[in-house]
């Protein structure tokens, strides 16, 4: 489970999309948007760029130990 840590933020950037996708936008009668999940769309980027930070990191702590070994 430890090993694969670094999905998690992937899968719950990817659900915060979805959710915000199925809420729905609507526009009112005067012109303007309505999208009542609008705050998870710079949540889900968060979780996706943390995802990266941690993959990139996961990434380089192989790399050392296989460099570290040899």
């Amino acid at each position: 489970m430890k090993k694969y840590i670094y999905v998690l933020p992937f899968i719950l950037g990817i659900c915060c999309f979805i959710i915000s996708e199925i809420s729905g936008a609507t526009i009112s009668p005067n012109g303007m948007l309505i999208e009542p999940f609008f705050f998870l769309i710079p949540i889900g980027y968060m979780f996706l760029f943390i995802g990266i930070i941690i993959s990139f990191i996961n990434f380089l702590c192989i790399l050392y130990k296989k460099v570290k070994k040899a």
